[in-house]
């Protein structure tokens, strides 16, 4: 009788050993294809951390430089800069600097689309500096072109400026206001 109850003693052990090791593998096997599903919706995408992209014209100078803090390639035609400053060289003879939230670049396009507190900087002294402020720009920064058909508004020394819709060309220090133009100019006080 003894030997009976200890081969029944061992049967009883592997069934539960199978068991626990069945429990086990499902728990495992829904762990992966959940993973898996995670991985699908964001396949084929890659991350940069910490980007810097040099552009040079067809002459070879070297233009600007593009530093971000990650880009993240939404589609195979779009990619999406984070946290972005756009800096001209001295070798383009541009003094402007422009900073955004997020830069977007499709790939049809040779322009870049800044997003979210865009600002746009003359590198002069405080005293003659030019700033554009705005939530939406188009860049150009090959041809030096910068637009926008939203609201901006326009520091200039001391004196500001809204308008609704804008284009500048940045290496000529040109600007145009379109529309909805509204400003005041207060004359300097001297002591």
């Amino acid at each position: 009788m003894q030997f009976n109850l200890n081969k029944n003693i061992g049967l009883l052990l592997l069934s539960i050993f199978a068991l626990l090791s069945f429990i086990a593998s499902q728990s495992f096997e829904k762990k992966s294809i959940a993973k898996q599903s995670l991985n699908k919706s964001v396949e084929n995408r890659f991350y940069l951390n910490s980007t810097k992209i040099l552009n040079t014209a067809k002459s070879g100078i070297y233009l600007f430089t593009l530093e971000a803090d990650y880009a993240e390639q939404e589609s195979k035609d779009l990619i999406k800069f984070y946290n972005v400053k756009i800096t001209y060289t001295p070798e383009s003879k541009v003094s402007w600097s422009l900073t955004s939230d997020i830069a977007s670049k499709y790939s049809e396009n040779e322009f870049l689309i800044l997003k979210g507190n865009v600002i746009a900087k003359s590198g002069k002294s405080l005293t003659d500096e030019t700033i554009i402020y705005s939530d939406e720009l188009e860049l150009d920064p090959s041809n030096y072109i910068v637009k926008t058909d939203s609201q901006v508004t326009i520091k200039l020394g001391d004196h500001n400026l809204t308008a609704i819709g804008m284009l500048a060309t940045l290496n000529k220090d040109k600007l145009e206001l379109q529309s909805q133009i509204n400003g005041t100019f207060l004359p300097s006080v001297l002591l």
